[in-house]
């Protein structure tokens, strides 16, 4: 299945951010190895723009930069995938809107 890109601007009430320290097992079948990750966050608030910044603020100040630790960004209920979150928040405040791509729908 392929991913899907959706336009989103700095009036799109359907954005959702998530962010997870629960560290577990992640297993390689290729390898047939065994190692640590972290969890991929599910949504944990919706809004828009003000909302998530707010929400990824608060993730910021609990999980200092020696915690590891992820975000997400979702879009209608779908992670926002191939972008860096902080870029895709910086161009919405300046420009506007940018373009992401979604994870596939199973």
């Amino acid at each position: 299945m392929e991913n899907d890109t959706k336009k989103i601007t700095t009036r799109s009430r359907c954005l959702g951010y998530g962010a997870s320290g629960n560290v577990v097992d992640v297993y390689n079948p290729t390898t047939g190895q065994t190692s640590w990750g972290i969890e991929p966050p599910s949504e944990a608030v919706t809004g828009g723009l003000a909302t998530i910044e707010r929400e990824r603020a608060e993730y910021q100040r609990i999980y200092d930069p020696s915690t590891a630790w992820r975000e997400s960004l979702f879009v209608g209920g779908r992670r926002v995938v191939g972008a860096d979150l902080g870029m895709v928040l910086w161009e919405l405040r300046e420009f506007g809107y940018t373009t992401v791509e979604l994870e596939a729908n199973p």
